[in-house]
């Protein structure tokens, strides 16, 4: 192709009368050759179409899938004229498929490589011309080929099934709450969990992007002891992601995670007093500083920070010793849980330390037991002298119950036995008075030491 190009023309006459004229080119006779020189052979522009390509999204936008075609049959012939087998009989170029190739958006030099999932995409053929012209060699002068090709194409999503893509986890905490739920910094928000989540590795890449947690559970709802335990994160595709699609089965993620036990304050309700009844017990025994009897668990200890798991209080409490004292017996505390819920909690003190055993008060009172002593009525036979001597004191059934606790051999029944240093006598009481009296009649009794004995 060119300007100023040199035509050879050959001028030839036929038929019978041709010997009656004379050829003249020019105004002269012409030996029947001549040529000219300002003549012009243009380059052939020839279109190249490429056929739509699909591709399932790789995480690149390269495309190897390269079909180019020439628009006509003319063209064929004459790209074969100057390169046998460059076009088939199909029209399509056997030279491109080392193009380089990409999906993206836009064309000639507004054209942006894009590797997201989509349709309708545009594809660049990059290099078109510079690839023909290599093929055609010497005779690349003659043609125009646009410099990179274009055409369609699809980037279909991904499917992704269980097994595709490898999870990576850190070790998962939370306090107890009595669920299976995972948390991180105490927030069930599946957007903090993913935090858990360190990577997703999808044919070497990093994909973690794509994906939420939809839900997350330890396989135990307790503590354990503080093992280590199972957790299972169920993932979704988040709502921004183009690229991938789920298969049927659902896809999961298995990390590891602790539960640690929930604080619980131990505080003790109240100061307690009770009458002395020579035991150390408290629970049906001791009052609290409104009056009223303790006779459970929950009115010695206030349990703070229990949940509605079924964890029940089971705190108990004796006093130190069980003499009596006014506003300095000392009192041990044994707060307490279930043991089936036991070890959920921590039992601590008002300042969040763990609570140390026991427990222990020092202001309460055990009050001195106030026993009535009663004797029954007593006869003798006059003997001269006013000594009596059927000593039996008897107290309450409860008091006597007291008793025995502290010296049961001096109690039988109700009954106060082998008491030593008693006296009695029979006589008269004149107001506060009293005058023994030897003589017959019905008397006064008065018993002498009863209560040193």
């Amino acid at each position: 192709a060119g300007t100023g190009k040199q035509v050879n023309y050959t001028l030839t006459m036929n038929g019978a009368a041709a010997d009656n004229y004379n050829l003249k080119y020019g105004g002269a006779n012409s030996s029947g050759a001549f040529s000219t020189n300002d003549n012009t052979i243009t380059k052939r522009k020839v279109d190249v179409t490429f056929a739509p390509v699909t591709k399932t999204y790789d995480m690149t936008e390269t495309n190897t899938s390269i079909t180019g075609k020439v628009s006509s049959a003319e063209d064929a012939a004459v790209l074969n004229t100057d390169s046998a087998g460059l076009v088939n009989g199909s029209n399509v170029l056997t030279n491109l498929s080392t193009l380089n190739s990409q999906y993206g958006t836009g064309t000639g030099a507004s054209f942006t490589a894009n590797p997201n999932a989509g349709t309708n995409k545009d594809v660049r053929y990059q290099g078109l011309s510079a690839q023909m012209g290599k093929t055609l060699g010497a005779n690349a002068g003659n043609y125009e080929f646009d410099a990179d090709g274009f055409g369609k194409g699809t980037i279909n999503r991904a499917t992704i099934n269980p097994g595709d893509v490898t999870f990576g986890t850190t070790n998962a905490t939370k306090v107890y709450d009595g669920s299976r739920t995972v948390k991180y910094n105490e927030n069930a928000d599946p957007g903090a969990v993913k935090n858990y989540i360190t990577r997703a590795m999808w044919n070497g890449n990093n994909v973690l992007g794509a994906f939420d947690v939809d839900t997350a559970e330890y396989t135990n709802k307790n503590v354990n002891g503080g093992a280590s335990q199972n957790v299972i994160y169920k993932m979704k595709l988040n709502e921004s992601n183009t690229n991938f699609q789920l298969g049927t089965t659902p896809l999961t993620a298995n990390g590891t995670g602790v539960i640690t036990p929930k604080d619980v304050k131990a505080t003790v309700k109240s100061t307690l007093s009770k009458v002395y009844d020579g035991t150390t017990t408290v629970l049906g025994a001791a009052k609290n500083a409104a009056g009223n009897v303790v006779a459970n668990a929950n009115d010695l200890i206030k349990l703070d920070g229990l949940i509605n798991d079924g964890a029940t209080n089971v705190s108990t409490a004796v006093y130190a010793n069980k003499n009596a004292g006014t506003d300095n017996r000392t009192v041990n505390y044994t707060p307490a849980i279930d043991a089936a819920h036991a070890g959920n909690y921590r039992l601590v003190d008002g300042a969040g330390n763990a609570v140390t055993l026991p427990l222990a008060t020092n202001n309460n009172t055990i009050t001195k037991r106030k026993v009535d002593v009663t004797f029954d009525p007593v006869t003798k036979s006059y003997d001269g002298t006013a000594a009596n001597n059927t000593i039996a004191p008897k107290v309450s059934a409860d008091n006597a119950a007291v008793l025995a606790l502290d010296s049961s051999g001096n109690v039988s029944g109700t009954t106060i036995t082998n008491l030593t240093g008693v006296t009695s006598e029979y006589g008269t009481l004149s107001g506060t008075t009293f005058t023994p009296d030897k003589n017959v009649g019905t008397k006064t009794v008065r018993y002498n030491g009863v209560d040193a004995a």
